[in-house]
């Protein structure tokens, strides 16, 4: 163990500590006891979008049996201390979007958060809440119920940390970036110039994954964090559910799938299918191994993979992996 970088005494030492397993055995009775799948990052289970993400966990634990590589992703985030407004909002929202299937995902705390769950579930629509803590509990315990109900209706928990992991204010802004991560677009609905709903939506902005906020009065304190992304160009101002459905294209699917067909259709060099008819023989390729299979230098083809990433036909993974989009 010592001869792989990076790896010296002390860590090869806490590798090999007893308790390590101990812990592991105690991991995996808890996962099997409550019907938690273990998730990590190299699995075609794991959810495609966060592997994009520069900080993406490299474990997830989910209990439901949802997909997390639904076609269609939206985030709902927004204040705890949300108004009649906002709330109806998210509702009337909710209920427009749910012929399209598209899978929501929120935060599972109070206010905004919990409203976009409990819609989702009205309008039959899968929804993943993403916890700040382990899945041995839920918190806010007020949404104990709601949780049940998601779970019961074929929805969906996810979180990053191991069972019995204490719960502490610092891990509710890391959870954000597995919400915007997860995500084609994020929508905030109300928020005040600080919070979690601003985290999550200068995190999907990050991420190049578009932003839309729900404008306000000027003198609304919870309408300032929306006002000011779309004043900053960091978020499209949207009016209504059809206002996302168009930016995101998916009011038609005949249409979008037609714009997919046309991007894979793309012309490509002979080098180019070289390349793409490699990666199809796995669900992902390792550097060194395309370099045996394409047969080219490692310049050229670095300089392929990234044309072809800017293209939409690859996509990168960690590890130095590729796969076709």
């Amino acid at each position: 163990m010592l001869k792989i970088p990076g790896i010296g005494f002390k860590t090869a030492a806490s590798i090999l500590n007893a308790s390590v397993f101990q812990r592991v055995h105690l991991e995996l009775e808890f996962c099997l006891e409550n019907e938690v799948e273990i998730i990590p990052y190299n699995v075609k289970a794991f959810p495609k979008r966060l592997l994009h993400c520069h900080d993406s966990p490299s474990v997830l634990y989910k209990k439901g049996k949802l997909d997390l590589n639904s076609s269609k992703v939206l985030a709902i985030v927004g204040t705890r201390k949300a108004s009649k407004i906002g709330l109806d909002f998210v509702q009337e929202f909710v209920e427009e979007i749910a012929p399209f299937n598209i899978q929501i995902v929120s935060g599972m705390a109070l206010g905004i958060d919990a409203r976009a769950h409990q819609a989702a579930l009205a309008y039959d629509t899968d929804t993943i809440g993403v916890l700040g803590h382990s899945l041995s509990t839920i918190y806010p315990h007020k949404n104990t119920n709601l949780a049940k109900e998601m779970l019961q209706k074929g929805s969906a928990l996810l979180s990053e940390y191991p069972s019995g992991t204490e719960i502490i204010p610092a891990n509710f802004p890391m959870r954000n970036r597995i919400v915007a991560g997860l995500s084609d677009a994020t929508i905030v609905v109300e928020s005040a110039s600080k919070g979690g709903a601003l985290i999550t939506a200068n995190l999907a902005h990050s991420y190049n994954r578009d932003v839309f906020a729900v404008p306000g009065r000027y003198s609304d304190k919870y309408a300032r964090g929306c006002n000011r992304l779309i004043k900053d160009l960091k978020a499209n101002l949207i009016e209504s559910a059809e206002d996302v459905l168009n930016q995101m294209a998916w009011c038609d699917q005949d249409n979008k799938l037609r714009k997919v067909q046309r991007s894979l259709a793309l012309d490509l060099s002979e080098e180019e299918k070289r390349v793409v008819e490699s990666l199809r023989q796995a669900e992902f390729v390792e550097m060194d191994q395309l370099l045996q299979l394409t047969n080219m230098k490692p310049g050229k083809l670095s300089n392929i993979l990234l044309e072809l990433e800017l293209r939409g036909v690859v996509y990168a993974l960690p590890g130095n992996r590729f796969s076709l989009n």
